[in-house]
């Protein structure tokens, strides 16, 4: 299950089907956001629960939608090869702070969180440097938040649902072009985050992985 949130809150909750169909905003894919703690070097934070597990009737109503379609095999989900713990942006961070944590952290996206740690964008390394090559040097401000320089009023992010084949994440990772995709249950939590290196991990990890989607 996937859904897309925009600064209002979620607006679309369904299927890989039905969100194909949903109309896209250019800024789409530069939107993502996740929540955390600061630690003590300055940088957000969010750590949790090492054994996360989804709730019984998640699983249960996930294993009845594979009978109805005849799916045997084993499958994995977001769940089982999610990275828990998340360093994200704030939005009303300056240039030089978002600067500041793509140099202290490997990740080429990093998600962007609003005052009330919700989830409302994703910054990628190559967005901010293109921001920086195409933009005109005297009219950069490095007081500019992130929020300013790269969230609109109709910005929105993608999400899945914990119990989400991670094959069908990464249909949508390759189609929507997209590094990373936060893990969000129905509250609204954010669990954690999958990205294509998660991904390649498990299929290096079980050769078996099936290609269905």
């Amino acid at each position: 299950m996937f859904s897309i949130y925009a600064r209002s809150g979620r607006v679309f909750s369904g299927p890989l089907e039905q969100l194909r169909r949903i109309e896209k905003t250019a800024a789409t894919r530069f939107r993502k956001v996740s929540l955390e703690d600061e630690d003590e070097d300055n940088s957000l934070y969010y750590v949790t629960d090492k054994s996360y597990g989804p709730s019984n009737n998640k699983l249960a109503q996930y294993k009845e939608s594979l009978r109805s379609k005849g799916q045997r095999e084993p499958v994995y989900h977001a769940y089982q090869i999610m990275t828990s713990s998340i360093h994200v942006l704030m939005s009303d961070w300056n240039l030089t702070k978002a600067v500041e944590q793509f140099k202290k952290h490997p990740y080429q996206a990093l998600p962007i969180v609003n005052s009330r740690r919700q989830l409302i964008g994703v910054l990628s390394r190559q967005k901010l440097y293109e921001f920086f090559l195409s933009t005109d040097q005297k009219s950069i401000s490095i007081n500019k938040t992130i929020e300013q320089c790269f969230l609109t009023a109709e910005s929105q992010i993608y999400s899945a649902d914990p119990v989400t084949d991670i094959r069908r994440i990464a249909t949508l990772l390759v189609e929507e072009s997209l590094s990373v995709l936060p893990i969000v249950e129905d509250t609204g939590r954010l669990v954690g985050i999958v990205s294509r290196t998660d991904i390649l991990r498990s299929a290096i990890a079980d050769p078996p992985l099936s290609l269905w989607c």
